[in-house]
């Protein structure tokens, strides 16, 4: 997704894609991550969060299982170095891109 693309409508897409059962999961990101936290849960059935750590100064990507929170995680990626807030960041596969 470009800088200037429309993050709210990327979200409600996801996550009715989730709700479908076409994603079994998925990770939404702009720049605070409030907007397509916002926009994720206006989908029924549907719950985002924002989540972070002020005083760990790391970075890393925690993947849960929506199904049930009170599990550990699925995978943890640890980042090299703290990303700042406000950085922005997509992952679509391939295939979506055409």
């Amino acid at each position: 997704l470009s800088a200037g693309g429309y993050y709210a409508d990327l979200a409600s897409s996801v996550a009715k894609r989730v709700k479908a059962g076409e994603f079994d999961k998925a990770i939404l990101c702009c720049g605070t991550g409030i907007g397509v936290c916002i926009a994720a849960n206006k989908v029924s059935g549907i719950r985002a969060a924002l989540t972070h750590d002020t005083y760990s100064d790391e970075s890393r990507l925690v993947i849960i299982d929506a199904q049930d929170f009170s599990a550990k995680p699925v995978a943890t990626v640890y980042l090299p170095r703290r990303v700042p807030y406000g950085a922005h960041g997509s992952w679509v596969p391939d295939r979506l891109m055409a």
